[in-house]
């Protein structure tokens, strides 16, 4: 079946001809200003409006989605509770970004309940460049991971870009006290002495 649509035009003669007006025997129709209101000249100028209008005006609403450039990070503390418990993972944030760049709503969407916290409250500290949307919206991500004991770095925070932080830490060792005789006795808890 053919196609109602004239053929499209492959070299660089056929594209001239294709838009100044000019016949050619591959291309027996006519596009010039004159006939941009009617028949296939009306529909290629709607398509090409159609596709300005999507480019112009669809790819800000993208881009607030985009990866804004971070101009501070903030990484959160390791809380001392979930560390001593060996409590890790990832908590994701999701803020909205003003137009001058600072957070103005964060919303964890997933995590450890532990670890949400700490998250929540470094990644309202974040700091974004300034932009002429509105608003926009970023993904944090935010990994808890514990060092091993014999690790010899007892903590550091690694940025993971575009909008990643990593922070390492080494639990603290348990306080034990020895006795005379060198034998491991646990720190009985005070209440329980009489």
């Amino acid at each position: 079946m053919e196609s109602l649509l004239p053929p499209v035009p492959r070299t660089p003669e056929h594209v001239s001809a294709y838009w100044h007006g000019l016949t050619h025997p591959r291309f027996p129709f006519k596009m010039c200003p004159d006939n941009l209101c009617s028949g296939h000249g009306a529909m290629r100028l709607r398509l090409l409006s159609a596709t300005m209008a999507l480019c112009l005006f669809v790819s800000p609403l993208f881009a607030g989605e985009s990866s804004p450039a971070v101009k501070l990070a903030v990484a959160p503390k390791y809380p001392t509770l979930t560390l001593a418990g060996r409590v890790y993972g990832q908590v994701t944030v999701r803020v909205t970004i003003d137009r001058a760049g600072a957070v103005k709503d964060a919303t964890v969407t997933e995590g450890h309940p532990m670890l949400r916290e700490a998250a929540l409250v470094a990644a309202q500290q974040w700091k974004f460049a300034e932009s002429l949307l509105p608003k926009r919206v970023a993904t944090l991500k935010f990994s808890f991971v514990i060092l091993p004991e014999d690790s010899q770095v007892a903590s550091q925070t690694v940025f993971l870009p575009p909008m990643g932080i990593e922070i390492r830490q080494r639990p603290a060792k348990p306080a034990v006290e020895d006795d005379e005789d060198g034998e491991f006795h646990p720190d009985p808890h005070p209440i329980s002495k009489t």
